[in-house]
């Protein structure tokens, strides 16, 4: 196997590429997001789904042309990004997921197009594990709940390691345990061997016999 030298670089992870567009078309969302505020707050009206809901096929078909056109720059590419993570099955990280709305594709931008809140609904607030932040986005009127304060669950691939080295710590401490019992077991038996062999039994004032000694040599527990 040849060592590869302290200069030379490692090899890019899978799909780099794909990582670069999503990281570019986030990017750009959220430059444009900040370049036009406005337009990113009047969409709310546009994304209405009763009054879609109203009309009949042709015209909401119509109106959902008309909204994809009317919305901002932003939304565009936050849905670019959102289609190219998910053909490519790339894992977004939480602080991206976060960044973007699931129902409207908007930047959500904190006092521009979405408000933080803190809330903990238990009684006087005395539970600090109850703490949940609320990020509601202006665009949509769509709100997302994320605990804070709480472990978070272990995925499965950490659970089944973990999982696997408790039982390997217990197996190792299970056969040492035995190891030990069967230690002091051959050492009993060797030290009842050895009392027999120097103090050989005598029946009626005289030595046992070799049979009689055998016998009592494989059988310990016998009354003699």
């Amino acid at each position: 196997m040849v060592k590869q030298s302290g200069n030379q670089q490692q090899k890019p992870g899978p799909n780099r590429h794909l990582h670069a567009r999503v990281g570019y078309l986030r990017r750009a969302a959220a430059y444009l997001t900040q370049a036009h505020p406005v337009a990113a707050r009047s969409n709310g009206s546009l994304e209405n789904p009763e009054a879609s809901s109203s009309r009949n096929g042709s015209a909401a078909k119509g109106m959902e042309e008309l909204m994809k056109v009317c919305t901002g720059p932003g939304q565009f590419l936050i849905a670019q990004a959102r289609s190219v993570s998910r053909k490519a099955q790339i894992r977004l990280s939480p602080d991206a997921k976060r960044s973007m709305c699931k129902k409207c594709d908007a930047v959500l931008i904190p006092g521009q197009t979405s408000e933080e809140i803190l809330e903990n609904l238990s009684k006087g607030r005395s539970k600090p594990w109850a703490n949940v932040l609320v990020i509601r986005c202006l665009v949509c009127g769509t709100s997302k709940r994320y605990p804070v304060g709480s472990k978070r669950q272990l995925r499965k691939s950490e659970r089944e390691t973990n999982t696997k080295s408790i039982t390997n710590g217990k197996s190792k401490r299970a056969q040492q345990s035995i190891k030990f019992k069967s230690g002091l077991q051959s050492e009993e038996l060797f030290t009842k061997l050895r009392g027999l062999t120097l103090f050989p039994p005598r029946f009626n004032g005289r030595p046992a016999s070799s049979d009689l000694l055998s016998s009592c040599i494989v059988e310990p527990t016998t009354e003699i």
